[in-house]
């Protein structure tokens, strides 16, 4: 099937992200249980059948969310030269694993959940094609990536931070994508808002990284930094000790200063004061 067929799929609303999840859940189950001969009170027919479903769910669910896929790899392809079929495979399997590893009852909508894991897939396949930068050159082109940012409100391509750095864009591209970390959203660095409308509006801005300045600029300065960088606005996701390097900051320091910008954010966005993405 072509990769623009692919991309069609409906979007999902939260219950029936829901409804396939547990779906997808049942089905794994069931197939356990049909390699491991059956269950007393379930027969062969009612198993396979559940198995079937459950895969259904996978490929639908799957299907609705590869415009996320687009996304994260038309934008890297476009900041960095590199082909974007390539890195739409790459950011496919980074939404299948996002997919096994998703829970529905945690109250978190797959999308944001399921981003960091795309785009850590895409920045891991562009590493592996480049090979590791030192650590001097990879300060320096963050540092350069981020002052752009700041002058263009908007986030620069590799090209752009080249140009300012005078260096080969190829090489400044594997700089802005060495040392990623996959961000896993848990109980110790993300709550969503109780509230469905705040918590719709901090996950679609979330999802959104065209606009965030506009909402950064709400936070104090470190906050702001240690948001951009943690949630892949800086080319990949970080984990809190490569955030600490670049910001000279202890990992712990790093973790209180997150969840501080994240419980100011969900708090806008029970207001009008959040700008919202468009």
């Amino acid at each position: 099937m072509e990769i623009t067929r692919l991309r069609s799929g409906r979007l999902l609303d939260a219950a029936e992200e829901r409804e396939l999840a547990y779906r997808i859940e049942v089905g794994v189950y069931a197939a356990a249980l049909r390699s491991a001969g059956g269950h007393p009170r379930v027969g062969e027919v009612e198993l396979t059948e559940l198995e079937r479903l459950g895969a259904e769910a996978w490929d639908r669910f799957l299907l609705a969310n590869l415009r996320l896929v687009s996304m994260v790899s038309r934008a890297t392809a476009r900041g960095t030269g590199h082909q974007e079929p390539d890195l739409f495979q790459e950011g496919c399997a980074g939404l299948a694993q996002a997919l096994r590893r998703f829970d529905p009852r945690a109250g978190v909508r797959f999308a944001t959940y399921a981003l960091p894991w795309i785009r850590s897939s895409v920045a891991r396949a562009i590493e592996r094609q480049l090979g590791e930068p030192d650590q001097e050159r990879r300060h320096q082109a963050r540092r350069a990536w981020w002052r752009l940012a700041q002058q263009l409100s908007r986030e620069p391509t590799a090209v752009e931070v080249a140009a300012d750095l005078g260096q080969d864009s190829v090489r400044v591209a594997r700089a802005l994508h060495a040392d990623h970390g996959v961000v896993l959203f848990d109980d110790t660095t993300w709550r969503e808002p109780s509230d469905e409308a705040a918590q719709a509006r901090l996950a679609a801005v979330l999802q959104h990284r065209v606009p965030v300045k506009r909402w950064l600029a709400t936070l104090p300065r470190l906050e702001s930094e240690v948001i951009w960088l943690r949630f892949g606005f800086a080319g990949g996701p970080h984990g809190y000790a490569e955030v600490g390097r670049q910001l000279r900051l202890q990992p712990n320091r790093v973790r209180r200063l997150e969840a501080r910008a994240l419980d100011r954010l969900r708090e806008l966005c029970h207001t009008d004061d959040l700008p919202m993405a468009v």
